[in-house]
């Protein structure tokens, strides 16, 4: 059948009706096109099966032919397949868009589970075990669906949804667990007592030397539903997987994602909402004094903490060999700082004073050594900084709030936020303000600036800014009236306000004092 037999005006009842074709003789479906006389290359392919699909036609710059599909009828509508025609042609005519080239690199892209693996992989290989670990039960809690999907296919309005749901599903954690193998090939959990710090149920997993029995981390539910924090946590990770995908480079030297980030424009939870604690001047006094109650190695590693304003790990993590106290610099190595870059911190005098006390008497490579610990290091100061902080009655206090204690007090100090940022290892400078959380004090000293600013411009003083300026006596005009009422009277001394309304002034008032003086010196001379 020729095409111009086949070009009708596309409706919809006419596309519900149209006839299908028979089948072909060994069985197989047979095709049939229809060309749409509004939209030139629009077409509706019908099958014996009765599927009925829409497909762009059309030609490149070349003359090359092209054909593309657009949606399935019914699924789509037919405004939308004539808009989505008219927006390929004008693509194709542009030379930005090509069917085929457009599939096959679809074909070709990878999907988010490939992508997931990769950066797996790379977080091991860099040491962020931690990380890894935690993100491999969130791939299979809450990013499985989106395993198969191509990268192109994770749109923003997916993302923004996902983000939306996860509030409704459960929180899960990680939990130790000893496995091993019963007799019928089955696997048989045995959990590790919960009781005691993390270092002490390793300590008694070792003592119990259970043979044939493997060591597990593995995802058990809470039975809470995910809390807001927690989705704009894993909404990073998807957002940080993008970014990996982004800036890093494959076999072809190209990045295995050239797209946008997905997570870019999707608005947390908690925006708006960052944590701006701090000690207060009023709590200081408390929290000094029962921090000082304390055992001498949690009180000298909370004030390192506090006069330092480093990070929770790296002071618990802090070794002799890395101190230079008679230059007061700390040097951290980068594989166990955040952004993985070594940096120097400086010492102040309190915290010199103390690390060099404690040096005094150290017998371990660690600043603050616990022999408990597999690691050989203070593990969980969290009993100790609730002892501290219940004791001062101090509320929602953390340990990490030290640290933004610090660069808030360094702030106000008027230290630069590059010099600031510097020495809390930050490399964005934007960081730094996130953690400057400035007083009531300050921010009335600057405010008091600001007025006496206000004061010289004005040419007046601070006190006066606030008061309106002096204005005429509002009953004085009533008392004038009062007394033209009860008519003149002669009075010693002061003029009334009536006798000085009525007194002449400037250049008649001199007239009048001249004329005055005249009169009298020739009444006073004589005949």
């Amino acid at each position: 059948m020729a095409r111009s037999e086949n070009t009708i005006r596309f409706t919809g009842p006419r596309l519900d009706g149209l006839p299908l074709p028979s089948r072909k003789s060994d069985g197989s479906a047979d095709y049939i096109s229809y060309y749409d006389q509004v939209q030139r290359g629009l077409g509706i392919r019908v099958s014996s099966e009765g599927r009925k699909s829409f497909f762009l036609r059309t030609r490149d710059g070349k003359g090359k032919p092209l054909q593309t599909r657009i949606g399935v009828w019914g699924r789509v509508t037919l405004d939308f397949a004539r808009d989505e025609a008219r927006r390929l042609e004008s693509e194709v005519v542009a030379n930005q868009f090509n069917p085929g080239t457009t599939r096959r690199t679809q074909r070709a892209e990878m999907t988010f589970g490939e992508l997931w693996k990769l950066r797996q992989a790379a977080l091991i290989k860099g040491g962020q075990l931690t990380t890894a670990y935690a993100e491999a039960i969130y791939w299979d809690k809450y990013f499985l669906p989106w395993a198969d999907l191509k990268l192109s296919e994770i749109t923003q309005g997916k993302v923004k949804k996902w983000h939306q749901d996860l509030l409704e599903m459960e929180m899960y954690h990680q939990t130790p667990t000893w496995f091993r193998k019963d007799g019928r090939g089955n696997w048989e959990a045995m959990k590790v007592p919960k009781s005691g710090p993390r270092e002490d149920r390793r300590e008694w997993a070792n003592r119990a030397k259970l043979p044939n029995w493997e060591l597990r981390k593995v995802s058990a539910g809470t039975g809470k539903l995910v809390s807001k924090p927690h989705a704009d946590k894993l909404l990073g990770t998807l957002s940080a997987t993008f970014g990996f995908g982004r800036g890093t480079v494959g076999e072809d030297e190209k990045p295995y994602w050239t797209g946008a980030n997905p997570c870019e424009f999707v608005s947390k939870y908690s925006e708006g909402g960052k944590r701006t604690r701090v000690i207060e001047k009023e709590e200081a006094p408390k929290f000094f004094a029962n921090v000082d109650k304390l055992p001498e190695l949690w009180r000298d590693y909370f004030y390192v903490l506090l006069y330092t304003g480093a990070r929770s790990g790296n002071v618990k993590a802090m070794k002799w060999e890395h101190l230079l106290l008679e230059s007061q610099v700390w040097r951290i190595p980068a594989d166990e700082t955040k952004t993985k870059k070594e940096y120097r911190a400086s010492l102040s005098t309190p915290a010199i004073e103390i690390l060099k006390r404690r040096q005094q008497v150290a017998t371990s490579d660690w600043v603050f050594p616990s022999p408990r610990s597999k690691s050989g290091h203070i593990i969980t100061p969290d009993k100790q900084w609730a002892t501290a902080i219940s004791a001062a009655r101090i509320t929602n206090l953390t340990r990490h709030d030290l640290r933004h204690t610090l660069i808030t007090w360094a702030r106000e100090n008027r230290h630069s936020a590059k010099t600031v940022g510097n020495q809390a290892g930050h490399t964005n400078v934007k960081t730094t303000d996130d953690y400057t959380h400035f007083s009531d004090e300050a921010k009335l000293a600057a405010m008091e600036s600001a007025a006496e600013r206000a004061a010289i411009y004005a040419k007046r003083p601070v006190k006066e800014l606030g008061n309106p300026p002096p204005t005429r006596d509002p009953g004085r005009r009533a008392r004038v009236q009062r007394q033209q009422d009860a008519g003149p009277k002669k009075r010693q001394g002061r003029a009334t306000d009536t006798e000085r309304d009525h007194q002449p002034s400037g250049k008649a008032a001199s007239a009048a004092r001249r004329g005055s003086a005249a009169r009298a010196k020739s009444a006073g001379s004589p005949r």
